[in-house]
């Protein structure tokens, strides 16, 4: 009989460690899945906000633009470029029109553009009259003036006999003195027997004659 007992208690022993080992194995499965659970969790919330980098090209492509359109502008002409020689004379309504011919000389193009600053002169160099004012007849715009081609300007003169008194001068010009906007080329053309009277003005430099 003490022989079943103690094959008994050993058995109740024998069942314990069995639970025992059962509940440890069965923590250490539930802790795994759970600890891989977390783990995942974590990594797809990490890869979300990730940021993404993109290469950023658009200053470098602006400056290679920038230095594209500096090296194909064209220099403003120069004396060392033109030649002025005095074109047609034109008259309407009261004002008649002297016509300049600016003659690229040069082996290269260059610009002529706006209204250029415009004055009459006498024999020593002194301004008669007031300068001319823009005549918006012309559109400014650049003119390009490719080796041996001509751009064209025209000086407009009121008609001295609309005018009374001493509103105009009396000293005639011997030369039209010419600056184009923005530059400091200064063009001193001959142009005798003009008086400068209120309303002298200057159309802007055009590609083709008026």
């Amino acid at each position: 009989m003490g022989k079943q007992m103690g094959q008994s208690g050993f058995g109740a022993v024998e069942a314990s460690l069995v639970l025992v080992a059962f509940c440890i194995v069965g923590f250490t499965g539930w802790y795994v899945y759970h600890a891989k659970q977390v783990a995942d969790k974590t990594l797809a919330g990490t890869s979300s906000t990730v940021p993404t980098f993109t290469r950023n090209t658009g200053a470098k492509q602006s400056k290679t633009t920038a230095k594209r359109s500096t090296s194909t502008a064209l220099a403003a002409c120069t004396n060392a470029d033109i030649t002025v020689t005095q074109g047609r004379k034109t008259g309407a309504a009261g004002t008649f029109g002297v016509g300049l011919v600016f003659t690229n000389t040069s082996g290269t193009a260059c610009t002529l553009e706006g209204y250029p600053a415009t004055a009459l002169l006498d024999g020593g160099g002194q301004q008669i009259g007031q300068a001319a004012q823009p005549n918006s007849t012309v559109q400014a715009a650049a003119v390009t003036l490719q080796p041996h081609a001509a751009g064209y300007l025209t000086v407009l003169f009121p008609n001295p006999g609309n005018f009374s008194g001493n509103q105009c001068s009396t000293q005639q010009s011997s030369f039209v003195q010419i600056k184009p906007s923005g530059q400091s080329s200064v063009f001193k053309v001959p142009l005798t027997a003009d008086q400068y009277c209120p309303g002298f003005s200057v159309e802007a430099f055009s590609s083709t004659p008026d």
